[in-house]
């Protein structure tokens, strides 16, 4: 086999492989009224931190970085994104009812006190989101008041 068949063989199944794994990049549609930061007006360092540490793989604002496009990359990048948007998804915050909007506070708030969000392999990837104590703790006073705040309502 001629070094030329090897290479345009390889080329081609790259090409294939790229396309069959392409990432679910299709961020729908923001209504800033149907979205958590956007609903309720969040600004300040809780809502910037929670943008750069959880929309990338909970909302519809996702930004794939330009190696989220490279097999076998690709495909795991799109599939953590859908199952991040399939436990929460801040872009439809308000398409679940006030009990799941509660629950999901909750299990932030542990979540975050755990160490487990953001997750570690995505902090790795991401300066952004590498939250120092005084970020989780900006964002859990927050995630806090937000939850008083919507028991009484």
């Amino acid at each position: 086999m001629s070094k030329k068949l090897i290479f345009s063989t390889f080329l081609l199944a790259y090409g294939v492989l790229t396309w069959m794994y392409w990432p679910a990049n299709k961020n729908e549609m923001v209504d800033v009224n149907a979205d958590f930061i956007g609903s309720y007006d969040i600004t300040g360092a809780a809502g910037e931190l929670m943008r750069d540490g959880c929309y990338d793989c909970h909302s519809y604002e996702t930004k794939y970085p330009a190696y989220a496009y490279f097999p076998p990359v690709s495909g795991w990048i799109g599939g953590h994104v859908a199952h991040g948007r399939g436990k929460l998804n801040f872009s439809a915050w308000s398409d679940y009812s006030l009990e799941e909007q509660s629950e999901f506070i909750k299990k932030s708030i542990q979540e975050i006190e755990n160490g487990d969000m953001p997750p570690s392999n995505y902090r790795t990837m991401h300066s952004e989101a590498q939250w120092s104590e005084q970020d989780s703790a900006i964002v859990l006073a927050f995630l806090r008041e937000f939850a008083q705040i919507s028991q009484q309502d």
